[in-house]
């Protein structure tokens, strides 16, 4: 094998390790990281958190729409899903409401098929006022959950736009389930936050 020969062998493995790689991160695996205040405290700012796209399903490589089922998603799971308003961008949010779910909120307690919802990762940063705070404490009416669709919350709820906002989210823009933290860094001063390296999310 000649020199040139060894070069275009080189050129196509390393071809096929960074399609591999590729495919790899689109069905299996997939790095986020938390933009916003949303889900306080069980994540941060600056989190950088690791998404198992295939606990649910196995998404299509070309579209990362789900193509094979695995498991339906539960109550509580934490999740990264695309904007129903706008797809290209990714949320961080929990699952509270499931399909065919009786669903409605009534001064910030969730309840569920009629029975109050035990939410122990929630939080409230600020007085409640209904009409002063606005959407982010609105009591949401009684709503049946569609089937394949779920009632998404962030944990921050006094900050956080989500189904109280832009409805139910369809099961196919559901990308993964959010496992762990990996690397966190202070959002003002840069600093690596080791505390927070391999927090289970939950």
């Amino acid at each position: 094998m000649n020199s040139k020969q060894r070069l275009v062998l080189a050129i196509a493995v390393s071809v096929v390790v960074v399609l591999s790689i590729e495919v790899m991160r689109i069905a299996f695996l997939e790095a986020f990281k938390v933009p916003s205040s949303s889900m306080e405290n069980t994540v941060l700012i600056g989190d950088h958190v690791l998404v198992n796209k295939a606990a649910y399903a196995l998404a299509n490589p070309l579209t990362e729409n789900p193509l094979i089922p695995i498991k339906d998603p539960e109550r509580g799971d934490v999740v990264v899903l695309r904007y129903p308003e706008d797809p290209s961008r990714k949320f961080i949010k929990r699952i509270v409401g499931m399909p065919g779910d009786q669903f409605e909120i009534r001064k910030r307690q969730v309840y569920v098929n009629g029975k109050a919802l035990d939410e122990p990762y929630k939080i409230h940063k600020s007085e409640f006022d209904n009409d002063l705070v606005g959407l982010m404490s609105e009591d949401v009416e009684k709503v049946e959950v569609p089937e394949g669709f779920y009632f998404v919350l962030g944990d921050n709820r006094d900050n956080s736009k989500d189904s109280r906002a832009w409805g139910f989210v369809s099961s196919k823009y559901i990308v993964g389930k959010v496992t762990t933290v990996y690397l966190s860094f202070d959002p003002e001063s840069g600093k690596l936050r080791t505390d927070r390296i391999g927090k289970s999310v939950r």
